[in-house]
């Protein structure tokens, strides 16, 4: 009677510590801002096979085209072409003629996760540059909030697709 309640109460605590330490806090926390000063959203988790066809149908539906696939051993990786976009309202009134963005989006392997199913399971992060054209020069361009309302968008359909495929 002891041991089963003292391995009922083990199985408890590590139920509840991977809860605790998996990535269910990111998914309470839909505006999750990983680094305001360059721009890195955490946005999921997803395995091998959506990884790639996520970004193959979500960045084209925002104008974005891919132009680079990179993998390594620890990482995948898919970079856009930079996009030319008309500066939103802030970012004229701070002087930029023309604005551009660039999307990267890092999947870090998980070492530990490889299934026959769907290869490794990856948790991801979208790194967004917003560039202006100022004085005969690119230079990035300081948030403003219509920036990050767009870019909070494109985060957000991400997580749900990647939400939705694991």
């Amino acid at each position: 009677m002891i041991t089963y309640i003292l391995i009922r109460n083990c199985t408890f605590s590590i139920i509840l510590l991977s809860i605790l330490t998996s990535c269910l806090p990111f998914y309470l926390n839909k505006s999750l801002f990983i680094n305001e000063r360059e721009g890195i959203y955490f946005i999921g988790q997803t395995d091998t096979r959506y990884f790639q066809l996520t970004c193959e149908e979500i960045l084209p539906f925002y104008g974005f085209q891919i132009d680079l696939y990179e993998n390594s051993q620890l990482a995948s990786e898919v970079l856009t072409k930079w996009k030319i976009k008309d500066p939103f309202e802030e970012e004229k009134s701070m002087g930029f003629l023309e604005s551009k963005v660039r999307i990267k989006i890092r999947g870090e392997i998980l070492t530990e996760s490889f299934s026959l199913r769907g290869g490794y399971k990856y948790n991801c992060f979208l790194e967004i540059e917003n560039v202006g054209y100022k004085d005969n020069q690119y230079t990035l361009i300081p948030n403003c909030k219509e920036f990050e309302e767009y870019t909070e968008m494109i985060v957000n359909h991400l997580r749900d697709k990647f939400i939705k495929y694991t």
